[in-house]
Parts: C-alpha cells; sequence; structure tokens
C-alpha cells in the first residue's frame, strides 16, 4: 500500500489545498479489532460500510464549517470532484428520546442534485437523509451530529461484524436492542502518499 497514515489530529488547510484523510472506526470499550476504515458502497444503491483494507477506504477532505468545531465531510472523488458524506434513516423520523431504536447508515449526497441513493431503495418506510454534519474533536474524534426541532443531537455509532456500521439517534436504546453490535467512534486519520 502506498498510503501511509499520518497521527489522528485535526485537520488543518495548507497552502496546498485542504487535507484529506480517512476514517478509522475504533470499538469503545477495548475490545479488539483489526483496523476498519469507511469504506464506499459496494454496488451502487448501498449504504457505505467498514474495510480491514485500507486502499479501499474512501478518502475525505474537510468542507466547509457550520461554526462551534462542526464541519462538512466531502468524499474526494479520483477525478477531482467531490460528493458529501451524509446519513439516511432508514426507518422514518429519527427519535431521539429513550426508548427509540431508530437507526441511519452512512450515504453519499451528490451536491449537485441534492439526492443519495438510497432514497428512493428503502421500503416500506423510508426516513429523511440529510448531508450530515460532523463534530471534530482537538484528538481528531469525528461525531455526527443532526439537527431537529433547533436541537443538536450527537449520535451514536456501531458495527456489526466490522463491515457494517449504524448510527443510532439514542445510544443506549439502540445498544439494549441489538447486541451484536458493537458501538465505536470515528477518528479522522490524515494520509500521505
Amino acid at each position: 500500500s502506498g498510503i501511509v497514515l499520518a497521527p489522528a489530529a485535526v485537520s488543518r488547510r495548507s497552502d496546498s489545498g485542504p487535507e484529506t484523510g480517512v476514517l478509522e472506526f475504533v470499538r469503545v470499550g477495548g475490545i479488539k479489532q483489526t483496523c476498519a476504515y469507511v469504506a464506499g458502497p459496494d454496488k451502487p444503491g448501498d449504504a457505505c460500510g467498514l474495510t480491514d483494507n485500507i486502499d479501499d477506504a474512501l478518502h475525505f477532505r474537510w468542507g466547509r464549517s457550520a461554526g462551534q468545531g462542526i464541519r462538512i465531510l466531502e468524499w474526494a472523488q479520483d477525478d477531482g470532484s467531490y460528493k458529501w458524506l451524509a446519513i439516511h434513516w432508514n426507518n422514518g423520523i429519527p427519535v431521539f428520546e429513550p426508548g427509540s431504536t431508530r437507526y441511519a447508515v452512512l450515504t453519499v449526497l451528490d451536491p449537485t442534485t441534492l439526492t443519495t441513493p438510497l432514497a428512493r431503495l428503502l421500503i416500506p418506510e423510508p426516513g429523511p437523509s440529510g448531508i450530515t454534519v460532523w463534530k471534530l474533536s482537538s484528538e481528531g474524534q469525528v461525531t455526527p451530529v443532526w439537527k431537529a426541532r433547533e436541537r443538536v443531537y450527537e449520535l451514536a455509532l456501531f458495527d456489526m461484524d466490522g463491515y457494517e456500521i449504524y448510527i443510532a439517534a439514542n445510544a443506549d436504546s439502540y445498544g439494549r436492542a441489538n447486541p451484536r453490535e458493537r458501538r465505536g467512534h470515528l477518528i479522522f486519520r490524515p494520509v500521505t502518499h
């Protein structure tokens, strides 16, 4: 592999343009796992998943700021274009209160058409899609946030068998309802070639 990971750090714009990197999924609670990175859909219409091969990981760059440490992540395409990293709620409108097991998946949103390939495929109760904004900590941890009813909710991430990634509206309720899934978080890792 010609990709070299740098330590997790807050992305800074350099003179040569925005810094690019990969998103590493790290399980919470010291559960041993091989490295897992956010990967693209296996085929059109699929959600993004996880891969243990860094060569298959999607490369991201930081987009415009939404203030207070919140940014948009852009998936940098090989041809220089980009798509926005987004989420799509699989089972209707997100509910954040205790007891909610609503979840979303990672997808991409075309900045020209403002559509995601999942919106028309999730039947019978597709939920909303949207450009997800991401909260970036000084240690490089990246947390998805969703704005609803004038509140901003930090969302929780889970993985299933190291290949699928789910985003829960309520971490405690979702975790109890899905005990095989493991909670984790994403770390932005700058890369060099």
